[in-house]
């Protein structure tokens, strides 16, 4: 590359990458921490990325795209289904060791804060608007590149590892479980802007306005719907 084609760009000023948009698309965060083997720590945040009114928040990540069988990228099309949007097939947490991400160890949820088999108050799409970051140190080893974890997931989900929010700097001593879905129940009502139109009974037609205007367009709701947010 020539020396007239180099670009200097200020870290501060870069706003586009992904750790950035899930920072700043977040409404709230669950601080928590877990104990392994009684001495070693690992913090942890969830984040929640709220629906607003006919879109989810949650950042896109540019690798999530289909492949075609040819191997050839199809820009822009998402591999999330309309089964699980938001988050998609992603894994929740992303793992920093010492402040530098280790790329290649990702952690799925834990028991306590994945969908739970009874039925709740909170609908099942808002498990799937969270992401999550664990942050640890020395006390956990990493692989010679500092591309992976050696043993990181696997002692967090030990049976003896101990789960705790953290509030105000404070360990909350009460079951974690239920806080988190408390917390999520609260980003759901509080958040979630969602506008679905109800009670369709016919479609009316304006005879004082042009004729092309007469009728809602293909993406239009219908005018006599009532409007109802959650």
């Amino acid at each position: 590359m020539n020396s007239g084609l180099h670009k200097i760009a200020n870290l501060r000023d870069i706003d586009t990458d992904l750790e950035t948009l899930l920072i700043r698309s977040a409404s709230d965060m669950f601080d928590f921490k877990a104990t392994v083997d009684g001495t070693r720590v690992v913090e942890g945040q969830l984040r929640y990325h709220p629906f607003l009114y006919d879109h989810e928040t949650f950042p896109v990540e540019s690798a999530d795209r289909k492949v075609n069988p040819d191997g050839d990228e199809e820009e822009d099309v998402l591999t999330t289904s309309n089964l699980k949007p938001a988050r998609g097939q992603r894994p929740v947490f992303e793992c920093f060791w010492n402040g530098r991400l280790i790329p290649y160890t990702t952690i799925d949820e834990f028991d306590w804060c994945g969908v739970p088999k009874k039925t709740r108050n909170v609908p099942i799409e808002c498990f799937n608007r969270i992401s999550g970051v664990l942050w640890t140190d020395d006390a956990f080893q990493v692989s010679t590149n500092k591309l992976t974890f050696m043993d990181l997931e696997n002692k967090l989900r030990e049976k003896n590892t101990i789960f705790a929010r953290v509030c105000n700097g404070q360990v909350v001593r009460m079951s974690i479980e239920k806080q988190f879905l408390e917390w999520l129940q609260m980003c759901h009502e509080q958040s979630d802007k969602q506008v679905k139109f109800l009670g369709y009974q016919e479609t009316v037609s304006r005879k004082d306005t042009q004729k092309y205007k007469q009728h809602p367009g293909p993406s239009s709701a219908p005018s006599s719907g009532t409007a109802s947010a959650s």
